[in-house]
């Protein structure tokens, strides 16, 4: 007989498709004990399969059974530094978009909330969130780290996405930025290419990135003996002929550019860059011709929920004594714009 379809599925009823125990169950949806992983991958195709999603509230109050203190929560916020209007970077939506997902996958809401990092009020602030049920916020990368927010830090459990929060520090996810850079630099070396050039948009990339793509160049290129002539440039406020003299001057026969969009950018003032080797630092799909490694922007906005979540379970909130990191590996892309060298 088949269950009604307001039926909620439980524990009990994923053990009883798999025949394990319920205990088995909510250890391998809770990653913890021992089980195998034959059971556990059956476990979690059954959670899927009947559409389970773990009740916060329940969760929140085991948490705080098991520590003495209990905390209820439903709702995350996603914190932006952008005005309502204005339209959030790609990369900014695809991390959301993987946040929401990971959110929903626990049994979290999760709202934007609009932070303007020059006008805020924390305690207002704090008032508003606490009313629609929120105990946990992301921050999301400042869109101008030379303007720092002001949050009300010590009411929720936190994690924000990247470095370029500079004060408090708190818990964090972002880019694998000196393995991302050394994957691209491999990959540009392996295919023969010996005078490298580096061009950045700007310093506010190198702050995003921890400060270590322009280091990781400099040591790896100095390591592998490459043509110390060739350097990095900042080129955010370049024109065609800026482009076209760094090139006659160095003559590089690779360059690594922050963003495949630059690839473009280059061919339009003028650069052979049919002779020339490209990859970018940060590949996405409109760049489907571009060699360079694919950011893990969605799993980056998983993690950052993983962070706050964990927290939330164990009843903790502010800004914490020793802050955790998760570094997410990129993934190479193979275009049509790093070949072997002519």
């Amino acid at each position: 007989m088949k269950k009604p379809q307001s039926h909620t599925p439980t524990l009990e009823d994923i053990a009883q498709a798999v025949g394990v125990s319920k205990m088995t169950v909510s250890r391998v949806l809770r990653g913890t004990g021992r089980s195998s992983e034959e059971t556990a991958k059956k476990v979690k195709a059954a959670a899927e399969k009947l559409g389970y999603r773990p009740n916060p509230m329940i969760q929140t109050l085991m948490a705080g059974v098991r520590k003495k203190r209990v905390e209820q929560n439903a709702n995350i916020a996603w914190v932006v530094t952008y005005k309502v209007n204005e339209t959030l970077p790609d990369s900014l939506q695809e991390i959301e978009a993987g946040s929401r997902k990971r959110a929903q996958e626990m049994g979290y809401e999760m709202s934007r909330y609009h932070l303007d990092a020059s006008h805020t009020e924390p305690e207002v602030l704090s008032r508003i969130l606490k009313s629609r049920g929120v105990r946990g916020a992301i921050i999301c990368p400042i869109r101008n780290t030379n303007l720092q927010p002001s949050f009300p830090w010590d009411d929720f459990a936190m994690a924000t996405i990247g470095r370029s929060l500079s004060r408090p520090t708190l818990h964090y996810t972002m880019s694998h930025h000196y393995h991302i850079i050394q994957k691209v630099l491999d990959e540009v070396i392996a295919r023969g290419y010996r005078k490298i050039g580096l061009l950045i948009g700007s310093t506010e990339w190198e702050t995003r990135a921890d400060h270590a793509t322009i280091m990781v160049f400099q040591h790896h290129c100095s390591q592998a003996g490459l043509d110390p002539r060739v350097a990095y440039q900042t080129c955010g406020t370049w024109n065609a002929q800026d482009y076209s003299a760094w090139y006659h001057a160095f003559q590089p026969d690779a360059i690594i550019g922050d963003y495949g969009h630059r690839y473009h950018t280059l061919i339009e003032a003028g650069l052979p860059m049919d002779q020339i080797g490209y990859a970018t630092l940060s590949w996405k799909a409109e760049d489907l011709q571009c060699s360079g490694v694919k950011q893990p922007f969605n799993d980056l906005g998983a993690s950052a929920v993983d962070l706050v979540v964990a927290q939330i379970h164990r009843n903790e909130r502010g800004i914490p004594q020793a802050p955790k990191a998760i570094l997410m590996e990129g993934e190479w892309v193979e275009g049509s714009t790093l070949g072997p060298k002519p």
